[in-house]
């Protein structure tokens, strides 16, 4: 009885972890000069790697026949839960720890008569944590979990005239996402170990759109539009078990090829730029998601609804030649949370609600006329609250602070 008891526990009270993916929409900066300016870059031409992701209209405005260009990220994600350490301690432990380096984006393009064609390959979303996100003298609760994107894509852009240009890129989409729960409680001289492992494989198409137009010969406008994604695949699994030590072992729970469903964030965006070529570019961009929810599994009883709220982010710019073969780039940017505010006692799994602010810079380094050469990085971070299971199928809400510092390398030739 004590055996057909646990297992049907372990079914009906499945310790669900949400999905990790898009928490902030501007985690990862795309890019070598839209990194350096914040992802400011709607309205800004001259990077290959980030026109295809930020507005493919300006692939056009990129000089030379054909180009390439990649760019590296090598980040140290801070993670804290509970607040077991202050806030600004996080630079003292950017050389401890694993650093993941990231191929964060890759480009070519040909430019012939009033066309651009373009291809890219970028990683816009990657996540991961290993550790304890709760402990007390009865129960200890560790995740173990790994969130990635792999996009690949190709573009077009079209001269409309000397002054507007309108582009297209089409991205195929690969997610991989996987989790791990560990909860271990003691009571009453009974230990319970419950375990969970989540993962969720998806494909996707995305179409973004872009607008160009010069306004006069200093300032630009560009508009943006990500529009909603076309689910191609999903695939997923999950495992679970709960074992009590004054009972027998309850058989395994296992699911497997489950249909799963992702639904990537719309975006759209408005740039302007202020810009005196090859001496200083000023740009602002504004962005709007709107809110959307879907399920992970749409058709398994024990499924965790996915939900965005409307999210708004601002970024900021610039560009300042200190000579004929340097520029300097600086930005600022918001990366605030996509997800819905989680109750003091919530009852249900929620996405981490942590609102971040970034700031980046970077120097491009024009080594002969062909040849560029990047140097610089980026840092984002925030505090806010988790939502988890712990002490066996109680909801919590933690406290967690989130800070990656980013290391950059870019490289582009131009023939």
């Amino acid at each position: 009885m004590k055996t057909k008891t646990i297992s049907f526990f372990t079914i009906l009270f499945l310790p669900l972890v949400i999905n990790a993916s898009f928490y902030n929409f501007n985690s990862t900066l795309i890019g070598n000069k839209a990194a350096g300016m914040g992802g400011a870059f709607t309205a800004v031409s001259g990077d290959l790697t980030a026109a295809p992701f930020y507005n493919p209209a300006t692939l056009t405005l990129i000089e030379g026949i054909n180009v390439s260009a990649s760019v590296s990220l090598y980040n140290k994600y801070d993670i804290q839960y509970n607040n077991k350490s202050q806030f600004w301690e996080a630079p003292l432990r950017i050389n401890q720890g694993k650093i993941v380096a990231l191929p964060v984006s890759s480009g070519s393009l040909y430019n012939f008569k009033n066309f651009a064609v373009g291809l890219s390959i970028i990683l816009p979303d990657f996540d991961s944590y290993q550790g304890l996100i709760s402990s007390s003298s009865s129960n200890s609760t560790s995740l173990n979990f790994r969130d990635e994107s792999l996009w690949i894509g190709g573009s077009l852009a079209y001269n409309l005239s000397s002054s507007t240009s309108i582009g297209l890129t089409i991205y195929y989409t690969s997610r991989s996402f996987y989790s791990s729960l560990l909860d271990r409680s003691e009571s009453a001289g009974v230990t319970t170990v419950s375990n969970e492992e989540k993962s969720i494989k998806t494909n996707s198409l995305i179409y973004t759109l872009g607008f160009y137009k010069k306004m006069t010969p200093e300032l630009a406008v560009g508009l943006r539009a990500r529009l909603p994604s076309i689910p191609v695949s999903g695939k997923g699994s999950i495992y679970s078990s709960v074992i009590q030590d004054n009972a027998p072992a309850p058989p395994l729970e296992s699911f497997t090829d489950l249909v799963a469903d992702e639904r990537i964030p719309q975006e759209y965006a408005l740039g302007l730029a202020y810009e005196k070529k090859r001496k200083l570019t000023w740009s602002c961009d504004i962005t709007f998601s709107p809110k959307e929810h879907f399920y992970d599994f749409p058709h398994f009883s024990q499924r965790s609804l996915q939900e965005y709220k409307d999210t708004w982010n601002i970024k900021f710019g610039m560009e300042y030649f200190l000579n004929k073969w340097a520029a300097l780039h600086w930005g600022m940017f918001s990366n605030f949370s996509s997800q819905p505010d989680i109750p003091d006692h919530p009852s249900q799994p929620y996405g981490d609600h942590i609102d971040m602010w970034g700031f980046s810079t970077n120097i491009s380094l024009f080594t002969n006329y062909n040849s560029t050469l990047t140097l610089g990085g980026y840092y984002s971070g925030g505090k806010g609250y988790a939502a988890h299971q712990v002490a066996q199928q109680k909801y919590v809400k933690i406290p967690k602070s989130l800070q990656v510092f980013s290391f950059l390398v870019g490289t582009a030739f131009n023939f």
